[in-house]
């Protein structure tokens, strides 16, 4: 399997496990490593011209994995901050 194909294979997996949680911490954290794993697979298969368009698209799917994490994030801290 080309690398840049396991690095979008990872960060669709990324993308699939934060828009699947339930705004608890371990999801996040867990959707956060697949995706910096599925970022620097991504890359490497680019560098090294295995699957290079898969890894341009692994790369857009952390992408928007990152911007939906970060949206999950600011919720965390909002009802952290604001219990009720």
């Amino acid at each position: 399997m080309p690398i840049g194909r396991a690095g979008l294979v990872l960060a669709i997996i990324f993308c699939v496990v934060i828009a699947r949680s339930r705004y608890e911490i371990y999801s996040v954290l867990l959707g956060v490593a697949l995706g910096f794993a599925g970022l620097v697979a991504s890359v490497v298969g680019i560098v090294k011209r295995s699957g290079r368009a898969a890894g341009i698209f692994g790369v857009i799917f952390s992408l928007l994995g990152a911007l939906m994490t970060f949206s999950i994030v600011l919720d965390l801290i909002t009802a952290a901050r604001h219990p009720g």
